[in-house]
């Protein structure tokens, strides 16, 4: 029964209104604490504490209500909907306490503000006005690069006041249309009737226009929903759940470290950026001794940007609504793309030959997020980096040439997962677990330290980047640009429309810059092999370092030992700190050596789970806790997902499912993949609880009418979820085999040459003996690689394979 309760409170609350559920539940072993993990026990009360967890259920009550125990509860889907809660004594003759609380209800008022309307814009007047205009000439009558740039967005806001009208709307604007908004009123003039006379004819009245208005409403929203759906346009798709889904409430009331209360936009911003400038280093500048680094081959030419170019990444832009330090819109910018592209070539080509990079380059706009609770404390926001669009569209078309360099002299570290073509977190991951699991089918335990530095990519040293640079041969000109965009940065941070003082940015590589990502591995390229060069194994992507290898015996761990020294010294030398509280080391396997390693002359603390890229990983490499974590979230997910679409549509439904909860449950899936019936049905049930909630909101709450989960994924055409990490595996080994992805092929398969005619050669795959190497990614997908081998021969290319795949496996 409490099985088929919780569901139902799942579907009934999957809408988008405040709910509160009330009653006595008689759960006395739940303990209701904010910081309780989830029991793991599957009787009544794991249920309905899991359900509260999926579906942001907060439970009201703290005190107990019968005895010892809190039985009556009260729940809502709203955290900040009910306060002043307090338990009293028994109503007549009742054993359990009362409660009485009050509820928190929002009456929002209108505030206009003037905007531009980018949509109503004269987009032919601005055309005509820009094309006009002598832009070479012009430019030519100031001298620096950036009075040239100013003078570019100077005639651009200029023609943005022409011709771009200005309207009033309301700051936190509904878009409902006008006979809404009538209708509306009316309710509104109903409810203060009704309040007033309090007569049955007025409540009646008022409930009437109330019933026409939320089933008007409901149409109207419906039918958006369908028109962007059948519109097949993604960006308006993404647009509007992204807009439903994110609970923006701003930031609230932030407390310093003092005790202080801070409550306007302006604190709120300085206070950001206070604490976001101690993320720098301010002694940034490391001791370089010419011998340092070997040289490599350098740069033979130098570069050129052309208009072209430039058009055709501007008009390919990916859309966005940020606000950046130029003050242009993109929409705005990719309608007169044609027109700027000639002058910002001939701006971009100065400021390479010139080295010089105009202001508003070196000045990014920074939106704190919260990353943690409580989010009253301003060190618990991560900051989220705007640079200048124009300054991005540069550093995009430089990084292609750096790219190029890098990749045709092997600079980078083939132990570097990170930002390299065809690699990322799950090559990285396939790579470590690879080497795990072939030492523990030999029977090995495995040490695994895993790195940390502190703010790694805010930290870099800008002198000992630029040496880096110029001694992997990066051309003159490319180093002299860099080194002038590094020097003289600022941020300032932005609240709602307010922004802070600029503060400098002493070190690190730009936030949110294009270049950046490639500018760290520059700067770290010799680590890896460095860690290897003491005989054990690496394994990084960016900063994230893995120091693994197998335990035979002590000399094993004093390797270990030996590598975490190296990483020691490079840290001390190249300026990027270590954190030995955020240093961690799994030991993988039984009966391994207790060995005690150290960093900076203080114990690595062991674990026995760590988040790595994404993946829950365990000393036992079962992956349990990361479908315990990836299911939960999907299911939030569900819910969230329910409460923001109005629709009955299917369509509409599955295309979210399929954008926002499918991709959690199937990140990675080649590295995890399980093959216990436990947690594929765990997995599986969130489809399942999908799809039961798709057939109520088609059809209603009759729990006996809806057909199992089999006949709801036939109706929908939804594969399950293990057929489609098959079909990920063998896509993935085919990566792998055919040297797509980074990965040593050699190193999951042996590839022999076939005595029959079709194909010269097939993956040869070790039988295992262990279930651990038996479940892994190269047994798994290598035995149904060879069998599909055998059946036909194997298309090159990637599409026809998934074609070939799709035949293989439904047959």
């Amino acid at each position: 029964m409490t099985d088929q309760l919780c569901k139902a409170i799942s579907d009934l609350i999957s809408c988008n209104k405040d709910c509160i559920i009330m009653g006595d539940m008689n759960f006395p072993n739940i303990q209701w604490l904010p910081d309780l993990d989830t029991p793991n026990y599957t009787n009544s009360p794991h249920i309905l504490h899991d359900l509260c967890k999926t579906h942001k259920l907060s439970q009201c009550v703290s005190k107990p209500t019968l005895g010892n125990n809190i039985l009556d509860l009260v729940l809502t889907n709203r955290s900040d909907f009910v306060h002043e809660l307090k338990v009293l004594s028994p109503i007549g003759s009742s054993d359990h306490s009362c409660i009485h609380f009050k509820l928190r209800l929002s009456f929002s008022t209108k505030q206009m503000v003037n905007k531009l309307d980018y949509k109503a814009a004269d987009y032919e007047s601005i055309t005509s006005y820009l094309s006009s205009i002598d832009w070479y000439g012009s430019l030519e009558t100031v001298s620096t690069v950036n009075e040239k740039y100013e003078m570019l967005i100077s005639i651009l806001n200029h023609s943005i006041s022409l011709y771009v009208p200005i309207v009033q709307r309301p700051i936190n604007r509904d878009n409902l249309p006008a006979y809404l908004h009538r209708l509306d009123f009316k309710r509104e003039s109903a409810w203060s009737n009704a309040c007033s006379s309090n007569s049955p004819e007025d409540w009646a009245n008022y409930k009437k226009l109330n019933r026409i208005f939320q089933n008007k409403l409901l149409k109207f929203n419906s039918s958006v929903e369908k028109k962007i759906v059948e519109s097949k346009s993604k960006n308006s798709f993404f647009h509007l759940l992204n807009a439903r889904l994110k609970q923006n409430t701003g930031i609230g009331t932030l407390v310093d470290r003092s005790g202080r209360i801070i409550s306007t936009d302006q604190d709120k911003a300085e206070i950001f950026a206070a604490v976001f400038e101690q993320h720098f280093s301010q002694n940034s500048f490391v001791s370089i001794e010419s011998s340092d680094c070997s040289a490599y081959p350098v740069m033979t030419d130098s570069m050129w940007f052309h208009a072209n170019d430039i058009f055709t990444l501007l008009s390919s832009w990916p859309t966005s609504k940020s606000v950046t330090p130029d003050g242009i819109p993109l929409c705005f910018i990719k309608q007169v793309a044609p027109i700027i592209a000639g002058p910002l070539a001939y701006i971009f080509n100065m400021s390479f030959m010139r080295a010089e990079v105009p202001s508003r380059w070196k000045t990014s706009y920074i939106t704190p997020i919260p990353k943690k609770e409580p989010h009253s404390s301003p060190e618990n926001y991560r900051p989220i980096s705007i640079t200048s669009i124009f300054a991005r569209l540069f550093e995009k078309m430089l990084k292609k040439r750096l790219m190029n360099h890098l990749e045709s002299n092997l600079i980078i570290s083939q132990h570097q997962h990170g930002f390299q073509r065809g690699k990322s977190t799950v090559t990285a991951m396939l790579q470590a677990l690879n080497d795990w699991t072939n030492y523990s089918e030999l029977g090995n335990p495995i040490d695994v330290i895993y790195v940390d530095f502190c703010k790694a990519f805010d930290m870099v040293p800008h002198n000992g980047l630029i040496h880096k640079l110029k001694h992997i041969g990066v051309h003159p000109r490319i180093v002299a640009w860099i080194q002038a965009f590094l020097e003289g940065r600022t941020f300032s941070v932005r609240v709602n429309n307010t922004i802070s003082k600029a503060r400098p940015v002493t070190s690190g590589v730009p936030q949110g810059g294009v270049l950046s990502p490639v500018l760290f591995n520059i700067y770290t390229f010799e680590l890896p092999d460095l860690i290897s060069s003491a005989g054990v194994h690496c394994c990084a992507f960016a900063d994230d370092i893995k120091i693994y290898k197998s335990i035979s015996d002590a000399s094993d761990c004093h390797q270990i030992q030996k590598a975490i020294g190296l990483v020691e010294n490079w840290s001390q030398k190249w300026g990027l700190p270590l954190s030995s509280q955020k240093t961690k080391i799994l030991r993988i396997g039984p009966n391994t050596p207790e060995f005690d390693y150290s960093l900076n002359g203080d114990l690595i603390e062991e674990v026995d789970h760590i988040k790595d890229l994404g993946f829950v990983i365990t000393n036992k490499l079962d992956f349990e806790k990361h479908c315990d974590l990836i299911a939960a979230k999907g299911r939030a997910l569900i819910h969230k997902l329910f409460r923001s679409i109005s629709s009955k549509n299917p369509r509409i439904f599955l295309q979210a499912y399929k954008s926002y909860v499918r991709p959690i449950l199937e990140y990675g899936t080649v590295v995890f993949n399980p093959q216990k019936k436990k947690l594929v049905d765990k997995l599986e049930r969130v489809q399942n609880c999908f799809t039961r909630k798709l057939m109520i909101r088609e059809s209603g709450f009759a729990y006996s009418e809806i057909p199992n989960s089999v006949e709801r994924n036939t109706k929908f055409s939804l594969e399950t979820l293990a057929m489609r990490r098959k079909k990920f595996d063998l896509i993935m080994f085919h990566k792998v085999i055919s040297g797509r992805c980074g990965l040593e092929p050699n190193s999951f398969c042996t590839m022999q040459k076939s005595i029959t005619r079709g194909n010269s050669t097939k993956p040869v795959i070790l039988k295992a003996k262990k279930s651990l190497r038996f479940n892994f990614f190269s047994n798994r997908a290598g035995s149904e690689y060879a069998k599909l081998s055998k059946r036909q021969g194997i298309p090159v290319s990637i599409r026809s394979f998934r074609s070939m795949i799709n035949r293989y496996l439904s047959t």
